[in-house]
């Protein structure tokens, strides 16, 4: 090893011994019967983790939909954009993806994360700041530091305005916002989101992931209340609640579509998502449009929860029509444990980081689904109540 090399190992050692994030330790969860009971040192136990709250994954018409892409397009095409990687399947996606969410276009990005950076890399303009609400998922601020973009939080709507106010004499401001937080589980009031775009002449993108396929009678989101605005440029949002996979949908304009299409570096010569995937999404589309029944019995089954875990004194953030549950913990270490004495119980749920700018703590995330039998409910209800009656943590 040369010496340059053990310089660069010293200096990330060092940086290794000042980081104050926790190591996350194997909890032991291995893949079981289904999604909804995996084991944990070879005992099942109840999943409260998985996306599937609405039982889609294997819907029978989004798989037969697969199956016939794969075997007419003999599986991936492995070609990209550049080089005729679309075919009819791929423009009819697109175009119910733009239909679904009230858009004009639509664009398919291999994940959510991809289009963030796309978004954020072929926007960027001289005087450009990108401004997302604390607590996101989305890799905002690392995409910003490719670009050298500043990167602002708001917590509030409140926050918004006095942050839009600053950047008033910037050229272009670029805000981010979920219909529903993530991690925070908070619902956002989308058509004040979008008079302050107005008010204040930003651009706006808003993530659904959370809400869509839940939320709303076509369970679109908000775009059911408010398809279009001017200064709302795209609505994104993946696509694990329809069928369990990463890629991910917008909806937008002609004019955004042709120009990250044209501006990005990597996206006309990245393989676009296989046929089978767009396939699939349009069959999914085409399903959660039709679950409304799935979608008011997830909506009582969540309430219950809610309403249980509230009256037991947990400290909930989230919406209450919010499919995912977020109980708040001032430390991750506090959540871990709580975890760790669910997990005791045969109950897995998550512990999720929340960093901002100027807080931090974690969530304990709990998705109920349609499919989880009543007694699982009841008895992940009761393990919550004897937690919090025997742990010190409150």
């Amino acid at each position: 090893m040369s010496k340059d090399q053990k310089s660069i190992k010293a200096i990330l050692t060092s940086e290794l011994s000042q980081e104050l994030s926790p190591v996350w330790s194997d909890s032991g969860i291995r893949a079981g019967v289904d999604s909804l009971h995996p084991l944990h040192r070879s005992e099942v136990v109840t999943s409260f983790v998985s996306p599937n709250s609405l039982g889609l994954f294997e819907h029978r018409d989004i798989l037969k939909s697969v199956v016939s892409a794969l075997r007419s397009s003999h599986g991936e095409l492995g070609v990209s954009r550049v080089d005729g990687a679309r075919s009819g399947l791929h423009d009819s996606c697109e175009d119910r993806v733009a239909s679904f969410f009230g858009g004009d276009a639509g664009l398919i990005f291999n994940s959510k994360n991809q289009a963030i950076l796309t978004l954020i890399t072929s926007l960027t303009t001289s005087g450009l700041v990108v401004i997302g609400p604390a607590f996101t998922p989305l890799p905002l601020a690392d995409a910003c530091a490719l670009v050298e973009a500043p990167y602002e939080e708001y917590s509030s709507l409140e926050d918004l305005k006095e942050v839009l106010s600053r950047t008033r004499l910037l050229n272009r401001r670029l805000v981010f916002g979920e219909s529903m937080g993530l991690i925070s589980g908070s619902g956002l009031d989308v058509p004040a989101f979008v008079s302050i775009l107005e008010a204040f002449d930003a651009w706006g993108i808003l993530d659904e992931s959370a809400s869509v396929a839940f939320s709303g009678l076509r369970g679109a989101g908000s775009s059911e209340s408010l398809p279009t605005h001017p200064n709302l440029l795209a609505r994104i949002s993946s696509a694990l609640p329809f069928m369990g996979t990463g890629i991910a949908a917008m909806s937008t304009t002609v004019e955004l579509r042709e120009v990250l299409l044209r501006r990005s570096r990597y996206l006309q010569f990245e393989s676009p998502p296989t046929p089978a995937e767009f396939a699939g999404l349009r069959a999914a589309i085409d399903t959660v449009e039709m679950a409304v029944s799935r979608r008011q019995q997830l909506a009582a089954r969540t309430l219950h929860v809610f309403e249980t875990l509230e009256t037991q004194g947990w400290k909930i953030i989230s919406a209450r029509d919010n499919p995912c549950i977020s109980i708040w913990q001032d430390s991750i270490q506090k959540g871990i444990e709580i975890r760790s004495a669910l997990l005791r119980r045969k109950h897995l749920v998550e512990v999720i980081p929340a960093k901002a700018l100027l807080s931090s703590g974690c969530v304990i995330r709990v998705r109920p689904s349609i499919l989880h039998a009543d007694i699982e409910i009841t008895n992940l209800l009761e393990s919550f109540a004897t937690v919090r009656a025997r742990s010190p943590l409150r």
